[in-house]
């Protein structure tokens, strides 16, 4: 019963879409929420990062919940913008260093704090207490 408590019995396939163009380009970007009881991913389509020429295009995956996905869509971008080595073209390790620093800005008080106003944004439709709950015929009362 466990597995069934995450997700539905059948999924959601309604596709939200964002289309654009960059410099040279087009993209596309789909996300649709599935098996699970929300949506639960964050993305950035960002075909003009810097006057380098330089796109950011990322999906952070919610893995079980919305928070951290929505805080790295907020925080990434600048984070990876005002890092050292992205100023001197060290791409790869700017990348490596701005994941870690997403990390580290999550176990600050001021990351934990947004984290918890996030999921109150967020609301999940349907809360595994909930999803159970119905799966055994009760009634669920508010406080599930």
């Amino acid at each position: 019963m466990g597995a069934s408590l995450v997700y539905l019995e059948k999924p959601i396939t309604k596709k939200e879409t964002t289309v654009g163009q960059g410099l040279g380009f087009r993209y596309a970007a789909s996300s649709m929420q599935g098996w699970r009881l929300s949506m639960e991913d964050g993305h950035i389509c960002n075909p003009e990062l810097d006057k380098t020429g330089a796109a950011l295009f990322a999906v952070f995956d919610g893995h079980g919940g919305v928070e951290v996905a929505k805080f790295c869509e907020r925080h990434f971008e600048q984070a990876l913008l005002t890092n050292r080595n992205w100023e001197s073209k060290a791409y790869g390790k700017a990348l490596e260093e701005t994941f870690i620093a997403m990390d580290q800005m999550l176990m600050t008080p001021q990351g934990r704090q947004e984290l918890h106003q996030i999921s109150i944004d967020n609301p999940p439709k349907q809360t595994p207490l909930k999803r159970a709950a119905q799966m055994s015929g009760i009634r669920a009362n508010k406080e599930l």
